[in-house]
């Protein structure tokens, strides 16, 4: 059954919630999803970009571990974003 919903909040680190959010999620991730980059010179993927990338798993990895955590084991889960 479904339990009870509830909310548990991340303590994220601001610069990784910054470079997750607004360097891939928004600048690059939904460009991609919405086919609006010219992909022969867009996105570039340069020492910034894996910078931001590095801080994108990071901020994920936050959300699957707490979400490890609180999910039974045979939960079903929905992602509904890429944020």
């Amino acid at each position: 059954g479904v339990g009870e919903p509830g909310v548990r909040m991340l303590d994220i680190d601001a610069e990784v919630h910054a470079d997750a959010y607004n360097g891939i999620a928004n600048s690059v991730l939904w460009f991609v999803h919405h086919l609006l980059y010219q992909t022969p010179v867009e996105p570039v993927f340069d020492t910034e970009f894996r910078r931001q990338w590095a801080a994108y798993e990071t901020y994920n990895r936050a959300f699957a571990e707490a979400l490890a955590q609180e999910a039974g084991p045979e939960a079903a889960v929905l992602v509904q974003d890429y944020h």
